[in-house]
């Protein structure tokens, strides 16, 4: 008999987490106890500093499932967004089980905010976007992470096959291709003014509108308002192939990954 494959969930909004916790999201019947659930640094230190926010209640109760809570960091680490995560870093690390980093230069910036601030170095996770398609880049990466998600655009086969080339306790994760980043942008499009600040993306940049394309598709914005950039998403309602069809045939150290909007 096989195994469950393990899973995690990535939730680009802090709302959605809160109604999967509640059991009210439509991925709450689908996944009872994912291995991982990443939520995103920015949205979660403007919900801190909310004395009527919850969200602290909702981790404690899903890290005592045995669900890991890890954040992840913004793409590039700089400005008004990067004093945030420096100035919340010690209650960050308290809240959760490690960070999940886009590129290799914030490896550098935990290491140096933990000797400063006396605390454990954090495990920490790579991303999709450090590019990681052979055999010596996640030998080279497993130096430093506990986890590598491999390139979405790279199908299933070939992802499953470097997963079992990777080097002994490194976990390979595999993203499902549904809602991944296809785009980041130092300019907001959603942005209704110059000098932006417009506020049209809300305090935790999940407000704002989706882009449409001139074939119909939407596709999904995630906002950054501390620096007014942001996220585009790959377009909803493209069907992409499911790793699930894999599922007797996954290595034992493959985490599928489905991200949520």
């Amino acid at each position: 008999m096989s195994k469950a494959p393990r899973i995690s969930l990535y939730f680009y909004k802090l709302s959605d987490f809160v109604a999967f916790c509640q059991g009210k999201h439509s991925a709450s019947g689908k996944v009872k106890t994912p291995e991982v659930i990443y939520l995103p640094a920015l949205p979660l230190i403007v919900s801190l500093s909310d004395k009527s926010s919850e969200i602290t209640t909702f981790i404690d109760k899903t890290r005592q499932n045995n669900t890991k809570i890890i954040i992840a960091l913004p793409y590039i680490m700089r400005g008004k967004a990067a004093e945030a995560f420096k100035k919340n870093y010690e209650n960050l690390t308290k809240l959760s089980d490690g960070f999940l980093l886009g590129n290799i230069g914030d490896s550098e910036i935990i290491k140096e905010l933990s000797e400063k601030t006396g605390t454990k170095l954090p495990k920490m996770h790579g991303d999709y976007s450090l590019n990681v398609t052979n055999r010596e880049t996640a030998a080279y990466f497993s130096k430093s992470f506990e986890s590598i998600a491999l390139l979405p655009e790279l199908d299933i086969e070939a992802q499953l096959a470097l997963a079992g080339k990777f080097p002994q306790g490194l976990t390979a994760e595999i993203c499902t291709g549904h809602n991944i980043i296809v785009m980041r942008s130092e300019h907001c499009f959603a942005a209704e003014k110059e000098g932006y600040h417009c506020g049209r993306c809300g305090k935790q940049g999940d407000l704002a509108p989706a882009l449409s394309d001139i074939h119909g598709n939407i596709y999904p914005l995630v906002c950054n308002p501390l620096d007014c950039n942001c996220i585009m998403l790959a377009p909803r309602g493209k069907s992409e192939e499911n790793p699930l069809r894999y599922e007797k045939n996954l290595p034992e150290n493959v985490l599928l990954r489905f991200s949520i909007i």
